[in-house]
C-alpha cells in the first residue's frame, strides 16, 4: 500500500468537499477531518488493492459523520438521510468527482465559489446572496452561469450517459478532451 502521506494527500480535497457538502460548522469539520484521518492510518494496513482506496476512504467518512449525527441526536432534530448509494455508486460518483473537480477549479472566482456554495455545500440561494454581499438575483444568476460554464466544460470532455429524468448513469472521457490541472 502507499505512503500514508501521499495516501492523505490524494483524498484530502475530497473529503473536505464530502464534510462540507455534510456539516456546516468549520471547526466540527476539523474535528471529524481529524478522526477521518486517524481511522485511514490505523486501518490503511487492512487494504489489500489501492483501486478500493478512494471507496474505502467514502465510506470511512459517511461512517464518522452518521457517528457524529447519532451522537447529536440527543440535543438536535437530525432531517432524514437519504438512502447511502451502493459501493458501485460510490465508486462512480467518485469517479465523476475526479472528472469535474479540476473544471470547477478552473471557473472564475465568483462562479466557482457561488457552484461550490449552492451545489456542493447546499448553500440556498438566498443565503448565498447573505454572504457575497451581493442580490439575491445576482447570487441566482452567478449560480445559473456557473452551472452553464460547468456544463458547458463537461459536455466538452465527457461522453455522458444519463436516463430519462436525466440522472447521470454513466460518463467516459472524450479523446479529444483537454487535459485539466
Amino acid at each position: 500500500m502507499e505512503n500514508i502521506y501521499h495516501v492523505w494527500k490524494s483524498v484530502y480535497q475530497k473529503l473536505e468537499y464530502m464534510l462540507a457538502a455534510n456539516i456546516r460548522d468549520k471547526e466540527t469539520r476539523k474535528d471529524l477531518l481529524h478522526d477521518i484521518f486517524l481511522k485511514i492510518h490505523s486501518g490503511i494496513h487492512t487494504l489489500n488493492s489501492s483501486e478500493k482506496l478512494l471507496p474505502w476512504v467514502r465510506r470511512i467518512t459517511k461512517n464518522v459523520i452518521a457517528d457524529y449525527y447519532r451522537s447529536a441526536v440527543k440535543h438536535v432534530v437530525v432531517p432524514e438521510v437519504p438512502d447511502v448509494p451502493s459501493e458501485d455508486q460510490d465508486y462512480f460518483n467518485d469517479r465523476f468527482i475526479d472528472c469535474i473537480m479540476p473544471m470547477i477549479d478552473q471557473l472564475d472566482v465568483k462562479y466557482k465559489e457561488a457552484v461550490i456554495l449552492s451545489e456542493l455545500n447546499g448553500v440556498k440561494q438566498k443565503e448565498l446572496a447573505g454572504m457575497l454581499d451581493i442580490s439575491f438575483s445576482g447570487a441566482k444568476s452567478r449560480v445559473q452561469r456557473g452551472r452553464k460554464k460547468l456544463k458547458e466544460m463537461i459536455l466538452q470532455c465527457c461522453e455522458i450517459e444519463a436516463d430519462i429524468y436525466g440522472n447521470i448513469l454513466d460518463y467516459s472521457k472524450r479523446s479529444s478532451c483537454c487535459h485539466h490541472r
